[in-house]
């Protein structure tokens, strides 16, 4: 049995690419059960260690991430100052 490639639904459909990002990793969280990072991007038990860019937000958004993560890297850098 061989697997044959396919083209997404939507290149077939409006000849348009839709990808996922990968995200995650280093979740955000509000307690270290709960994830890695908390609100501005700081390391749970580790003082002064950040996290900021796309694997502290925990699941795909259905949108382009990059301006989102953009938003969140400010935020931290400006938390951290």
């Amino acid at each position: 049995m061989s697997i044959e490639p396919a083209a997404a639904p939507t290149w077939l459909l409006s000849r348009e690419l839709v990808t996922p990002h990968p995200l995650g990793g280093c979740n955000m969280g509000s307690a270290p059960d709960q994830g890695v990072v908390n609100h501005m991007g700081e390391v749970f038990g580790y003082r002064n260690l950040y996290v900021a860019d796309g694997a502290i937000v925990p699941r795909p958004l259905g949108v382009n991430p990059s301006r989102t993560i953009g938003a969140l890297a400010e935020r931290i850098a400006d938390c951290m100052v």
